[in-house]
């Protein structure tokens, strides 16, 4: 019988929620019920697929198949290039297909069904081979080049470790193009602003999001905008509206921007592998243009805050960790040596351990309380 709503089921990245809802929710509460309540569906979302796909290319069965949706090439702006923004739906949907697969492992193994956690384990990494070999060359170019593409693969952890960072390079390169512009809808454009900053250019997302060009967020705001857009060009000065058959003004999709600044800039991450924020990651980055943040999450284990101030050559932060937990805090400096909370060198501080530092940051354990550090910091 005619089925008037298949065209909308099976969709890459729409079906995929599934899969991802019930793994953010044990992420940040903790609770194996939904997980357990889940896991069926979330099985048979993955063997759809694989059925449809036996080469573990996504072609088949994509009904609606929305893809990036509102990518710039949707977008109707003089001074903007036509093409080369919409990420080719097979790498699109392949992955989904690879990052569903990943979460379907992990929730098996946490379930305690010990051998279809490695039977997943094993069809995600023959998913990523598959993606590798269909859509990546040997020098990280992904097919097509777009930044939505880049950002996919990054996020989602399809690259071999020799790869990742040209992926990274031909993701900048790709903005360049756009005159520093993004060109990523409504499913990579958060994904993409995390991945520049783990990947080394958090100002160059930094000038994303303060950006009052037209696509962006800022130059929404400056055209009254008091809830974020579905469409970047939803009202542009000179032309109007868009499309008003389909042009929500107070869209959810654009605004997963909020993760990034809560992840990125306000440092706030929970820890997967410690779900509940029992243990959790602090890692404020802050960069260009940007000279304090101050973020909090009441989290299902206490109020969370992370707040950080530059000033005269010293950034100052304040962390407050909840009872019983630990989190572990990134400390924007290149002299650990130099830290100092509440007026005493870290090593006299009650509470918290140095593990190590790089080039960008210390690194220390801390226990539950209250701390306030100040350090050296160079942009």
């Amino acid at each position: 019988p005619y089925q008037p709503n298949e065209r909308f089921s099976g969709v890459p990245a729409w079906g995929d929620a599934g899969v991802v809802v019930p793994w953010r929710a044990y992420e940040n509460y903790g609770d194996v019920q939904i997980l357990e309540s889940s896991y069926d569906s979330v099985k048979r979302w993955i063997e759809y697929i694989r059925t449809n796909n036996p080469d573990l290319v996504w072609r088949e069965g994509r009904n609606n198949n929305y893809n990036d949706w509102l990518n710039g090439d949707t977008l109707i702006l003089d001074d903007y290039p036509k093409k080369g923004g919409s990420v080719p739906p097979d790498v699109f949907a392949t992955a989904f297909f690879a990052h569903s697969t990943d979460l379907t492992a992990r929730m098996a193994k946490i379930l305690g069904h010990t051998q279809e956690a490695r039977d997943y384990e094993t069809l995600a990494a023959d998913i990523r081979k598959a993606f590798l070999a269909t859509f990546v060359d040997e020098s990280g170019h992904i097919q097509d080049d777009t930044q939505a593409g880049y950002a996919l693969a990054l996020n989602f952890n399809l690259l071999p470790e020799e790869l990742r960072t040209k992926a990274a390079e031909h993701l900048v390169n790709g903005i360049k193009r756009y005159g520093n512009r993004l060109s990523t809808g409504i499913q990579t454009t958060s994904r993409m602003m995390l991945e520049l900053s783990n990947w080394g250019y958090n100002d160059l997302a930094i000038a994303l999001a303060t950006s009052e060009e037209t696509p962006s967020w800022i130059y929404a705001i400056n055209q009254g905008a008091t809830t974020i857009w579905e469409r970047w060009d939803g009202y542009v000065e000179g032309r109007g509206f868009q499309n008003p058959g389909m042009n929500s003004l107070n869209h959810w999709a654009l605004g997963a921007i909020g993760e990034w600044l809560w992840r990125a800039i306000v440092g706030i991450n929970p820890d997967d592998t410690s779900p509940g924020y029992k243990h959790f990651i602090i890692h404020p980055r802050p960069g260009k243009g940007l000279t304090w943040a101050k973020g909090e999450y009441d989290s299902i284990r206490g109020s969370i805050v992370s707040e950080c101030r530059i000033e005269n050559g010293s950034i100052a932060m304040r962390v407050q960790i909840p009872a019983n937990t630990q989190a572990t805090v990134y400390v924007p400096t290149r002299n650990p040596e130099a830290i100092r909370e509440k007026g005493q060198p870290i090593e006299a501080a009650e509470g918290v351990t140095f593990v190590k530092s790089d080039e960008s940051a210390a690194v220390l354990r801390c226990n539950s309380g209250s701390y306030e550090f100040v350090a050296p910091f160079v942009p």
